[in-house]
């Protein structure tokens, strides 16, 4: 019998109560993904760059490039390139297409997760550990299931704390420390700090002294992190160039950023409130690998707080200790079999608060996607790609960033065989380092290698600010476009800009 089944803190309906809201909950997860995939847009300016960075690499251009090529895009870690191009390659280019592995994955780490928590906990712990781990996935959408790095990240961590259950007579002592050593690898793959998000999964699998295993699966992760770059198109020492100059670079500490991380650790340090119950209560209901297990849980926290405080990233970088949360919260809530009451209300009450604090958030999606879907920008790029089919076309900026949510459908255009040269997020990247793109940029429309650009209406042609640093982003092109460009034709969204000679 399973120690969850002691104490009998249950009855028939609450467990019926509480499989019917984890169900609830997932089912609403798949329609949300359903309706972002199905989406004619984005919701990040990031989402196309990652589409088109493995776009540019299906082409046979180099994934990490040099400060002097050009065109220039960068995109994340060399696993999200093949992820991504392998699906373009398979089904053809499309919006929808770029957002089909980030979307099977989500779905997958709930899979993950509810498997693991059953075998380990049962059925109706296991419905509550899903409750929590899809609310917290509702209060960071859509960064939680985007085409980005994220969404990877979280299921490679749930599937490393899967593997902790793995029986070791059916699959052998060392084969969770195998898989948890590829994933790590994997993970490394997708952000190169991803391996602060294994440290309590390293130490509850070896234990705090198992030094010797906990090198192995080092070397093991190191090997998995280093095979993508047998590959031709990517450089090691271009990846750790990149590295090293955003290191240098010095991105601004934001107090504002760090308080909202701290704010949103909370979610992910929940399993503390347990602990204290616990603890008041009497050591004797503590399991002191579970003590262990959270505190590594806290070092994590803390050391992904630091990638959260830094101007242009966020407090998602908390989301992959996601699923080690919820480990912890079903391992302490163990130790309130024998207070039922009490433990009722710790299930009731976790699973309630994070589902609301979740409506605002999901107010807020729909509302977004609702935009897009009315707006519908993606059919007059569409219209123009196609009747321009013969002539060359990039989507192009302007200046206010509310209208920059124009750019991100730069890709259709793309998908079709026109040229892409321009990313402005990539500029400010490189502008931020201290690397000056936009003379390249100028040349390109000096020479009007383009004939046609879609400028957002009413806009100044390239005259956008960077983010980072609030002054023009691309240099001399603003005056250069306007000498060698004319407007041609005013649409419902763009101006189409045509080459005078």
């Amino acid at each position: 019998m399973r120690r969850s089944e002691v104490g009998l803190s249950r009855t028939p309906l609450f467990e019926v109560f509480f499989a019917l809201a984890a169900l609830a909950a997932a089912i609403y997860l798949g329609y949300v993904l359903i309706h972002y995939s199905n989406l004619d847009g984005y919701l990040d300016h990031i989402e196309p760059n990652i589409a088109a960075s493995a776009w540019w690499f299906m082409g046979g251009h180099a994934l990490f490039p040099k400060p002097d090529d050009w065109p220039i895009f960068i995109g994340y870690g060399p696993l999200l390139t093949f992820i991504h191009s392998s699906v373009f390659n398979f089904a053809g280019g499309s919006i929808a297409m770029s957002k089909l592995a980030n979307s099977v994955v989500s779905v997958g780490s709930v899979l993950v997760m509810f498997a693991y928590a059953r075998n380990r906990f049962g059925g109706h712990r296991a419905c509550i550990g899903i409750l929590l781990f899809v609310a917290v996935i509702l209060i960071y959408a859509p960064i939680s299931f985007w085409n980005r790095p994220d969404p990877f990240i979280v299921f490679l961590v749930a599937l490393a704390v899967f593997t902790k259950g793995l029986s070791t007579e059916k699959w052998g002592n060392w084969a969770p420390h195998l898989i948890v050593g590829i994933c790590i690898g994997l993970a490394v793959n997708l952000k190169v700090h991803a391996f602060i998000y294994f440290i309590p999964i390293a130490i509850d699998l070896c234990g705090w002294k198992g030094i010797r295993q906990m090198i192995i699966i080092g070397l093991i992760s190191i090997a998995v992190f280093l095979l993508p770059f047998a590959h031709p198109q990517i450089s090691i020492e271009a990846n750790i160039s990149i590295i090293f100059e955003n290191l240098s670079a010095q991105k601004r500490f934001d107090t504002g950023l760090l308080i909202k991380a701290l704010k949103y650790s909370m979610l992910f340090l929940a399993p503390g409130f347990l602990l204290v119950g616990l603890l008041v209560r009497g050591r004797h209901n503590i399991q002191a690998k579970d003590a262990i297990y959270f505190a590594a849980l806290t070092l994590s926290t803390a050391f992904a707080l630091f990638p959260s405080s830094n101007l242009g990233m966020g407090s998602y970088h908390l989301l992959p200790l996601l699923a080690i949360s919820i480990d912890s919260f079903l391992r302490f809530l163990n130790g309130f079999d024998d207070t039922p009451r009490l433990q009722k209300g710790i299930m009731i009450f976790f699973p309630l608060l994070f589902l609301l604090i979740s409506i605002p958030v999901q107010r807020r999606l729909t509302r977004n996607m609702d935009r897009i879907t009315l707006e519908n920008v993606a059919e007059e790029v569409v219209q123009v790609t196609q009747r321009l089919q013969n002539k060359s076309l990039q989507v192009g900026y302007g200046q206010s960033f509310e209208k920059y949510r124009f750019s991100y459908f730069k890709i259709i255009p793309m998908f079709t065989g026109q040229p892409i040269t321009i990313d402005a997020q990539t500029m400010m990247e490189f502008n931020f380092i201290g690397i000056d793109l936009s003379h390249k940029l100028a040349a390109d429309i000096e020479a009007c290698k383009t004939r046609n650009w879609l400028i957002p209406k009413g806009e100044q042609p390239f005259t956008l600010k960077s983010y980072y640093t609030g002054k023009r982003l691309f240099g001399q092109t603003p005056q250069i476009f306007l000498h060698r460009y004319e407007k041609s034709e005013s649409l419902k969204y763009f101006d189409l800009w045509t080459c005078k000679g």
